[in-house]
């Protein structure tokens, strides 16, 4: 892996990583900021994408990183600058991920409410803290769900499931106020979501939208990831 930095008067305004596998020669733009500036961002892509012109494919922000709590792919609406210079740059983009964010402070706690699953860490030491919730056997489960929580008060929904002949009896609503409860005892200030919608077909994300749309979460921003057009030789 290799890190390029942009300066500015002695500062660092701009830096990015990238890598190329030995596996198939593949080249990765892992992750890149230069706070949306056309004139930082710009020099930086153009910088990485030639250093890895003789790999034999190209993909950008497909890899997750220690620098977030998130996915591996490029917030859109908060990253318009770059979003815009990989598409003009050739790559193709995949709208993967809808992001959405919960502020705990406009969360019903439902004070009282009982627990229906069972908590247990999920995280080695040093490793942001994860949590597992169950409800029933841990192998054949009726409920669960994964949460995190990472630095800033900023918690995490990795997931949550029902399983199907257990849906419409209000169990998701009810592991997911857990969750939330979990997490805002624990310090956190908001939490996010991330739900999968590159294939409706083969997973369709709308029971899970509106579970998460009935506590309040709403939706800021589409996750990206790019990839150049066809494989090289």
């Amino acid at each position: 892996m290799r890190v390029v930095v942009a300066r500015r008067g002695g500062a660092v305004v701009g830096t990015a990583s990238y890598a190329v596998a030995t596996a198939d020669r593949s080249g990765w733009l892992l992750w890149l900021h230069g706070r949306e500036e056309r004139r930082v961002v710009e020099p930086l892509i153009d910088h990485v994408m030639g250093e890895l012109n003789g790999s034999s494919h190209l993909y950008a922000f497909w890899i997750a990183s220690a620098l977030s709590l998130g996915l591996e792919a490029l917030p859109v609406e908060q990253r318009p600058v770059t979003h815009e210079l990989l598409t003009s740059r050739g790559l193709m983009g995949r709208d993967s991920w809808r992001y959405l964010v919960l502020p705990t402070d406009r969360f019903s706690s439902g004070a009282g409410a009982e627990d229906i699953a069972t908590v247990r860490p999920t995280s080695g030491a040093g490793e942001i803290p994860t949590w597992q919730l169950v409800m029933g056997d841990r192998e054949d489960p009726v409920a669960s769900a994964e949460i995190a929580l990472g630095g800033h008060g900023c918690g995490v929904l990795w997931w949550i499931d029902v399983a199907p002949a257990q849906r419409g009896r209000g169990i998701g609503r009810r592991l997911l106020a857990q969750a939330l409860r979990f997490l805002a005892m624990r310090g956190a200030e908001t939490v996010a979501a991330f739900v999968d919608h590159a294939d409706p077909r083969e997973r369709d994300p709308s029971a899970v939208l509106r579970l998460l749309g009935s506590a309040g979460f709403e939706e800021v921003d589409r996750l990206w990831s790019y990839e150049s057009p066809r494989r090289r030789r």
